[in-house]
């Protein structure tokens, strides 16, 4: 990967991770350098993530960071809640 490369791939991945809605190819190319790639950078960007907690995907065609599924579960957060009954659920019982 060139130098020049290796730069794009830093701002492919800063909009990517700023962005809540997948990026669409056309939108990326509209940011990055005219010469930028992206057969060469999205591949490149997903490997990058491919081990860790968050992981490149194509979504419909666009592309976005998710959370990876083998540590979803980890971010599932259980809180339990106290409500009281209405009079018409005390009734029922």
């Amino acid at each position: 990967m060139t130098p020049e490369q290796s730069e794009q791939l830093k701002v492919l991945e800063a909009m990517l991770f700023a962005s809540s809605d997948p990026l669409t190819p056309q939108a990326l190319l509209e940011r990055l350098p005219s010469e930028s790639d992206l057969n060469i950078l999205l591949p490149e960007l997903k490997n990058l993530y491919e081990d860790r907690g968050i992981q490149l995907l194509e979504i419909n065609g666009a592309y976005a960071f998710r959370t990876s599924p083998a540590v979803a579960s980890s971010l599932t957060i259980e809180k339990d809640v106290e409500r009281r009954l209405s009079r018409a659920a005390l009734e029922t019982m």
